[in-house]
């Protein structure tokens, strides 16, 4: 690569070969300093690159447990919504959410429905 530098440097007549030397030798040196510099630049740029590819299996990983993490308290915050803490029986929103979806399901079979409501005051003789 010297030896282009010089043969252009010497068939423009730019500088004169013979007389300024160090010209030459210094543009040389800029240019193996300036080559040099963006040689590491690039090497950071693709280790970087290379860090950045190598976190994604992970970073995948790390979503899909956090997704099912969350799936899981959303179904026990809507268990929990639909129990009674004392008896540990549905509550009233289940009951409602139930009938819906029953009532749904007969218009769409075009099928009959019954609903039996019992009310029992005082089951429980002291």
């Amino acid at each position: 690569m010297s030896n282009a530098v010089f043969w252009f440097v010497g068939r423009n007549g730019g500088i004169d070969c013979r007389n300024n030397l160090s010209a030459i030798q210094q543009i040389i040196v800029d240019g193996l300093i300036i080559g040099g510099s963006f040689a590491l630049m690039l090497h950071a740029c693709a280790r970087l690159a290379r860090q950045e590819v190598q976190k994604g299996p992970l970073n995948l990983l790390l979503v899909q447990k956090k997704f099912e993490i969350e799936q899981e308290l959303k179904n026990k915050a809507e268990l929990q919504a639909q129990t009674d803490y004392l008896t540990g029986q549905r509550n009233r929103r289940r009951f409602v959410e139930l009938a819906e979806r029953e009532l749904m399901r007969s218009i769409r079979f075009q099928g009959p429905l019954t609903l039996i409501v019992i009310d029992v005051d005082h089951f429980k003789s002291d």
